[in-house]
């Protein structure tokens, strides 16, 4: 049986978006409020929080990512959690509301 390899993180995003943006969204809302916060303010968290979304991910979708297309994919939800915090919900995590 052949193995289907994505060799771009746009083609990956392509074949399997929604169910990414389903599993990210439910990994982040286990967050906790202060780890959330600490994400949107600070790069460095916003990494190592990207990092902990990639490593639980289905392993049917985390065997489609090669190392740089891993890197891609934590920099864009990097750029989401960063994103988030001009957003009213963002605004009312970071004030605490």
């Amino acid at each position: 049986m052949l193995k289907c390899v994505f060799s771009t993180y746009t083609a990956i995003r392509k074949k399997f978006g929604q169910t990414i943006d389903r599993h990210v969204g439910t990994i982040i809302r286990r967050c906790s409020k202060d780890e959330l916060k600490a994400a949107c303010l600070d790069k460095n968290k916003a990494e190592e929080l990207a990092a902990k979304v990639y490593f639980q991910l289905p392993e049917h979708i985390k065997k489609h990512f090669k190392a740089e297309t891993k890197v891609q994919f934590i920099n864009d939800v990097v750029e989401k959690l960063m994103a988030a915090k001009d957003t009213k919900k963002g605004q009312n995590l970071i004030l605490d509301k």
